[in-house]
């Protein structure tokens, strides 16, 4: 890094002068890299960010506050297009906040500015604001845990990181205190242990239990990518409270009459999740028996590939005891439909996508043919 902003401190003149037009084009350059629209680029962002805090060391602030300056205006632009669409196109908003998130980390940038980003977010809290949030949470979390590990005091990146969890349970349809709990016992966990000791020392009542299924999906499904996450606190949960396991069934029945609303993140997500709460005996595969596998919408197709992939990429013994319930004579349906699934939306995109999951999938429908 030294190296690589020594060069470009050379172009702006190498001292503490005029940004100009070198400034200019690269900020355009930099924010062309880094707002994706399309993935979060966590690791790509938080490079780019040092750059710029290296940068601004050699060169002084006025580079710096060209850049914030201008990830703000693209923020603003990124945020007011997420929330005009509603299929997932908030990409671009989450990776300038990241980018401002990781500047406030390397100390360039006050906290008074991430402050009035989320209060703008906050105005609103759409799902696509919400991700932001999440993304957010997530970073700061992430760099929080590297602060203790080298010896430093939270500060104010602890003060800001309880700040923004108080505004997101808020916001997030958390209109309850038990909600909210839960929400930031999980959003601000260092792993699944430590979000399963913290759920389980809220001492919720039984009928109160339902409430983590219903947070833990809507977080999922909120996030850029799938988290592994949310399956291992989901399993956990599951075998800790009889109650949990029977409301994720019901979840999941509700998240199937609602799959035509969801984003493809969501659906994506959610998806992958159920198959991983599958193969971990979380769920039982007679959670599927509600599905009508024949004239299925675009949204459901979309989601029940992305489930099939899922559970093939398990762990083969994983896969095979998940699927042994189908052998019984009584799910016969539910057998037949999902084979017949699979020939029309899953072997062609496996061959041509996945061909590393041919075998799996394969000895699935030899498994599901002679039973």
């Amino acid at each position: 890094m030294p190296g690589i902003s020594e060069e470009l401190a050379s172009l702006f003149g190498g001292g503490h002068g005029s940004v100009g037009g070198v400034g200019r084009v690269f900020a355009r350059t930099m924010l062309g890299t880094c707002l994706s629209e399309t993935q979060i680029l966590a690791p790509l962002v938080l490079l780019n960010a040092a750059l710029v805090r290296a940068l601004s060391l050699r060169l002084g602030q006025q580079v710096l506050s060209a850049i914030v300056e201008a990830t703000v205006i693209a923020f603003e632009r990124a945020h007011m297009a997420a929330v005009a669409s509603d299929d997932g196109q908030e990409h671009a908003c989450c990776n300038a906040a990241l980018l401002l998130g990781h500047l406030f980390n390397f100390g360039a940038v006050h906290a008074a500015l991430l402050y009035e980003l989320v209060a703008r977010l906050v105005r609103g809290f759409s799902e696509s604001e919400l991700q932001v949030f999440i993304g957010m949470l997530t970073d700061l979390k992430n760099n929080k845990q590297r602060a203790r590990e080298q010896g430093a005091a939270d500060g104010a990146l602890g003060r800001l990181q309880k700040w923004l969890k108080q505004l997101a349970s808020k916001g997030q349809r958390m209109n309850t205190e038990v909600r909210r709990q839960i929400f930031v016992a999980i959003m601000g966990a260092d792993d699944y242990i430590d979000a399963h000791g913290r759920l389980t020392k809220l001492k919720l009542k039984r009928a109160q239990q339902p409430e983590l299924v219903r947070v833990l999906l809507d977080c999922c499904g909120q996030e850029g990518i799938f988290n592994r996450y949310y399956s291992l606190l989901g399993a956990r949960l599951c075998e800790t409270f009889r109650e949990v396991r029977f409301a994720m069934n019901f979840a999941f029945w509700d998240a199937f009459k609602q799959l035509g609303d969801f984003t493809l993140h969501r659906a994506a997500n959610t998806a992958k999740l159920l198959a991983q709460l599958l193969c971990k005996g979380a769920v039982p595969v007679s959670v599927l028996k509600v599905v009508k596998w024949h004239g299925l919408p675009e949204r459901a197709i979309f989601f029940w590939q992305v489930f099939l992939i899922e559970l093939l990429s398990a762990p083969a013994a994983e896969q095979r005891a998940a699927m042994v319930p189908l052998r019984d004579p009584e799910v016969s349906d539910l057998r037949d439909g999902l084979l017949v699934f699979i020939e029309r939306h899953v072997r062609r995109m496996v061959s041509k996508q996945h061909a590393a999951l041919s075998e799996p999938l394969q000895l699935l429908i030899d498994s599901l043919d002679t039973a």
